[in-house]
C-alpha cells in the first residue's frame, strides 16, 4: 500500500507542462534517430552510448 501512496504522490506533481515537456523530448529523439536509421552514424552513436555506459559505471 505504501508504493501506491509513493506513486500518487509523485502523480500530484506531473502537470499539462511535464505531458507536453515529455512528447517534445520524445519527439525530438525519434526524429533524430530516423534520420540516422541504417547509416554509419547509427553504428557511431552506438559506439559512442556503450562507451558511455561502461566508464559510467567505473
Amino acid at each position: 500500500m505504501n508504493e501506491l501512496n509513493v506513486i500518487f504522490n509523485s502523480l500530484r506533481g506531473f502537470s499539462l507542462y511535464s505531458l507536453v515537456d515529455i512528447l517534445v523530448v520524445s519527439y525530438i529523439f525519434y526524429k533524430g534517430y530516423s534520420l540516422i536509421k541504417e547509416t554509419r552514424a547509427e553504428q557511431l552513436l552506438k559506439g559512442i552510448i556503450l562507451i558511455f555506459f561502461i566508464n559510467t559505471n567505473k
